[in-house]
């Protein structure tokens, strides 16, 4: 039987434990066999660039994964100067690894965005879509929204991948923010992940 691999990109600006709870939890309710995480390198969707440079963020992520054998890290779009489309890493990843089957991880937040991404039609087509949901009833202004977007067949693969996880209310923007005061972010990010932070001065004004 083919594995299933969930693909989790994201900038990852510091990696804290909302990523890897959800990461944990679509793994688990959707029967994957690993996550791989995926730091970008320039991504199109985001508004702002990563903070960070790459190597900071790709050894955060490393830190944060150690100790977990189902999580892998990749540096695939690190090493890409132009901005790195979703479906360009999908498409990677199906080349490289043609007997596996690949799903894509994302928040509730990036659902209702997704068919403004390049090649949509095609990602939904190519890979599954995991959305991790915290609850509230944003989930339904979103898919009333996608119901309008898409077509019937696209609406019912994107909801039917849509899975209950646990509310962690973490943001990377407030963890730099309180790094950035000398707060204490303890508990909001693995030890490890903490101590690099501080080690380097990251976030610090």
């Amino acid at each position: 039987m083919a594995s299933i691999v969930g693909l989790f990109g994201g900038t990852f600006d510091p990696p804290h434990l909302g990523h890897l709870i959800m990461a944990k939890s679509l793994m688990d309710q959707a029967g994957l066999d690993r996550v791989v995480f995926i730091p970008s390198g320039t991504p199109p969707h985001k508004r702002r660039k990563p903070i960070l440079a790459g190597e900071h963020r790709l050894r955060m992520v490393r830190l944060a994964v150690e100790g977990n054998e189902r999580f892998e890290v990749s540096d695939w779009e690190l090493g890409r100067s132009e901005p790195c489309y979703t479906i360009n890493t999908v498409d990677q990843f199906q080349r490289r690894y043609p007997e596996t089957e690949f799903a894509w991880l994302i928040g509730s937040d990036s659902l209702g965005e997704l068919p403004t991404w390049h090649r949509f039609d095609e990602l939904v087509r190519k890979v599954r879509i995991l959305t991790a949901w915290r609850g509230g009833l944003e989930m339904e202004e979103i898919l009333g929204r996608l119901r309008e977007q898409v077509s019937g067949e696209v609406f019912e693969k994107l909801r039917a991948g849509v899975v209950r996880t646990p509310m962690i209310e973490i943001a990377a923007t407030d963890l730099r923010a309180a790094v950035a005061r000398g707060g204490d972010v303890r508990y909001l990010t693995p030890e490890a992940v903490r101590a690099y932070i501080l080690e380097h001065g990251l976030y610090r004004p």
